[in-house]
């Protein structure tokens, strides 16, 4: 098993799709608009076709919405992961504050069209300055749970399916290093039944990245993914500046 090479076409393929989805993100009306402005908008859109569940033509330069005429809330490094044939988009409302906002919302479609994206729920609500990021969400076949992994090491599990009551839960270090290392961008990705982990990490004892210190770690979960391997957590790392190109 070549995990180096798993994880670099992942984390590769990852870049890929939040580059896309960032792209295509979503032009809104301006709260500055005039009205007349927002009518022709509106009246625009209304002549689309806005919801078909058999698309699978991609768009461009179009806001994309779901099945309620709702623009997606896929921010935040929403991925979209496949269970069953059918196909789950996860993320957040985007904003202008990091930390204002990041509720989990999740949609589905069955054939990636712009237009086929459908409302499936609001998965949590966040309060206060706490947020989700790059979550991801996947279905455990031999426990039965749905688990949504994000970023700061928060996972929300269900098990009663994707509309079941998900509950928060965190991930302990299993690296055992000083206080200050920070956890950064992450991405969790399925080999077999096998789960893993990554994570871009520094020292920031002043709250600034100490740039030699930058490091990929690469983490096996537990076969119910809602912890580290307690055998042998932690596959390999690779240390900068070769970290920056996975990075």
């Amino acid at each position: 098993m070549n995990v180096l090479l798993h994880a670099n076409i992942f984390l590769i393929l990852l870049s890929s799709v939040f580059t896309a989805t960032t792209a295509s993100s979503l032009r809104k009306v301006s709260k500055n608009s005039t009205e007349d402005e927002t009518n022709r908008y509106l009246q625009k859109f209304s002549n689309d076709k806005w919801f078909d569940g058999k698309s699978s033509t991609v768009r461009n330069d179009v806001e994309w919405r779901d099945n309620n005429r709702n623009l997606l809330n896929i921010g935040r490094g929403g991925k979209i992961t496949e269970i069953d044939g059918v196909h789950y988009w996860i993320g957040s409302k985007p904003a202008g504050n990091w930390n204002d906002g990041g509720d989990i919302y999740l949609y589905k479609s069955r054939n990636l069209g712009s237009n086929s994206w459908r409302f499936v729920r609001k998965i949590w609500t966040f309060e206060d300055n706490k947020t989700a990021a790059n979550c991801e969400i996947h279905y455990n076949e031999k426990y039965g749970t749905t688990i949504v992994h994000c970023k700061s090491r928060k996972m929300f599990i269900s098990y009663d399916g994707i509309n079941g009551d998900f509950k928060l839960a965190y991930y302990t270090d299993p690296a055992k290093l000083s206080d200050d290392w920070n956890w950064g961008s992450n991405a969790v990705f399925l080999e077999g039944d096998t789960m893993y982990f990554g994570a871009s990490r520094c020292r920031k004892p002043e709250g600034k990245c100490i740039t030699n210190s930058r490091t990929v770690f690469i983490y096996k979960l537990n076969d119910a993914w809602t912890g580290f391997d307690e055998t042998n957590p932690i596959v390999t790392t690779w240390k900068w500046p070769d970290s920056d190109v996975i990075i």
